[in-house]
């Protein structure tokens, strides 16, 4: 380092001839290892959900035909690719990953700025490529890692920050908006301390806002070109409000265990010592990132005051991009806390444990350091060690087990298991011989896939539907049961899938009066335990 760069500071010349052999390596080694199992699995919910949201939009439904579930630009980023393409299932998973790789070269350059150890960098980045995120869902650890990456950056050059530090910054928040609207407003905050932290606040604001609206302007061009800027806006507006809801009323069940309405249960206390290994592994990797990021702010807290009482202001937006790399802990600690939600966090947690730990080798006698970063190494090791046999994240362990070949509509050629090929081959083949190619049926409570390899459309505009839609939208029923029977699908897939580990929240159950209007109109069906088929009408 140069030694007239400032501490906690990096230069420019010194940096980045260093990090692009690192960048290289990294993306290289994580597109080498997705590509030995990119045809494997075929996940017709979450997964399935993408491409038929990406299917239907390549075909021309209009975007206030169905609701979105996450940001549009995200959906709209396979639907290009099935227009210039060709619709095909692969390329799905291609999105999926090349995501998943730009978030391991993005999450290793927010470790390298905040740690200053390339080393440390490149191993604790190996752990979320060696267990990357769920594919379907990358973006959250993709929204993570370039808002850190770009912030971090801004905040470590401080006095010796250029318009275009701040710009990068402004373009990582107008992407995140628009791949999913609350990691756009949650990075607002971090934002606005560092920008405060650097010496020409009022410059470093306009830039960053330039950047911003320079990012955010094609689309939104876009969307006045293809009339639905007001899909656009009201997306992103409702979000706020959304958080508030969902926030507010996780942590009011946080004391007893529960979540919010349609989410699952975290794991007991209990299981922490308690249970198989499966289980006690689970119960660890939920609990432990707790301690993590409470280290960090006891740890780092007390010289962050220091500084602000003089009018200090890096530490604080420091600790500030540190702590936003924890953007994913809400979701599956408070909502969903399952593996995927575990692995969909652990981009941004990496981060925390590299600070951690940088912070302890730089002061090898502080017991508290130390005790700390030991915790958060066990944390990284032990998520290592479950997450790469784990078929719940976006790891080789999908692979175990899925040797059979299955083929169908858009390109879908996958590897899968027996019982997978036996079920999928059953629809595949029950849809075939009862709807035609272009037909619009129903796949509930979320199976969307299954339209997908089918070459069929979705009758119903939620693609995901289970209990908690009683309370948010009361009239969903009614409007699904007069839709269905109005426009008669040939086909209604219903699963019976408790999907958010109650019984109440089986389809069959939460949806009885839609059961008993299938029941009075289908003029056949195929009962099995796992699902049931309905045949309203036959193929036109």
């Amino acid at each position: 380092m140069n030694p007239e760069t400032p501490p906690g500071a990096l230069s420019r010349p010194l940096l980045l001839p260093k990090l692009w052999p690192w960048l290289i390596a990294v993306a290289g080694l994580s597109a080498a290892y997705y590509s030995l199992y990119l045809d494997t699995g075929f996940n017709f919910a979450d997964d399935g959900n993408y491409a038929q949201f990406a299917y239907e939009l390549a075909r021309g439904r209009p975007v206030s035909d169905v609701a979105l579930n996450y940001g549009l630009v995200w959906f709209q980023i396979g639907a290009a690719l099935f227009r210039w393409f060709g619709v095909d299932y692969l390329l799905i998973k291609g999105v999926f990953f090349a995501a998943i790789t730009a978030t391991n070269v993005l999450a290793f350059c927010a470790l390298a700025i905040l740690t200053k150890r390339l080393a440390l960098a490149a191993i604790l980045t190996a752990v979320t490529a060696a267990a990357p995120a769920f594919p379907a869902t990358a973006f959250y650890g993709l929204c993570v890692a370039m808002n850190v990456a770009a912030q971090a950056w801004l905040a470590e050059r401080q006095s010796r920050a250029t318009w275009m530090d701040a710009a990068l910054t402004g373009v990582a928040l107008s992407v995140s908006f628009q791949l999913r609207p609350d990691f756009g407003y949650l990075f607002v905050f971090p934002l606005a301390i560092v920008i405060a932290g650097t010496s020409a606040r009022g410059k470093m604001t306009l830039a960053a806002v330039t950047g911003f609206v320079a990012a955010g302007l094609p689309i939104l061009l876009a969307a006045a070109a293809g009339g639905f800027v007001d899909v656009l806006i009201d997306q992103s507006l409702a979000y706020p409000a959304m958080m508030i809801d969902y926030l507010s009323a996780g942590l009011a069940n946080v004391g007893n265990g529960g979540t919010v309405s349609g989410g699952l249960a975290r794991p007991a206390v209990s299981s922490l010592i308690a249970g198989d290994w499966e289980k006690l592994a689970f119960a660890w990797l939920v609990y432990l990132p707790v301690l993590g990021i409470v280290s960090v702010i006891a740890l780092q807290g007390r010289a962050t005051w220091a500084d602000l009482r003089i009018g200090q202001l890096h530490r604080l937006a420091r600790l500030a991009v540190i702590l936003s790399a924890a953007a994913g802990f809400p979701y599956y600690f408070l909502f969903r806390p399952d593996f995927a939600h575990v692995a969909n966090f652990m981009p941004g947690y990496v981060i925390i444990c590299g600070a951690v730990v940088a912070a302890a080798l730089e002061r090898r006698r502080a017991p508290g350091h130390m005790i700390a970063a030991a915790v958060v190494t066990a944390n990284a090791a032990l998520y290592t060690w479950a997450g790469t046999v784990s078929p719940e994240t976006g790891s080789i362990g999908i692979a175990a087990g899925r040797t059979d070949r299955f083929t169908a509509g858009n390109g879908v050629d996958v590897k899968v298991n027996a019982g997978e090929l036996a079920l999928l081959t059953q629809l595949r083949d029950v849809i075939a011989a009862n709807s035609k190619a272009g037909d619009a049926i129903v796949c509930v409570p979320y199976c969307p896939g299954i339209a997908f390899m089918s070459e069929r459309h979705m009758l119903l505009d939620r693609f995901f539907v289970d209990d908690s839609i009683l309370t948010r939208e009361p009239d969903w029923l009614t409007n699904a049961i007069a839709k269905t029977r109005a426009e008669r699908p040939p086909v209604v897939i219903v699963m019976n899938w408790a999907i958010n580990g109650t019984e109440f929240s089986r389809f069959k159950n939460w949806a009885a009066p839609y059961m008993s209007m299938l029941d009075e109109t289908a003029r056949d069906r195929i009962v099995q335990p796992d699902l049931t088929v309905f045949f309203l009408r036959g193929a036109d």
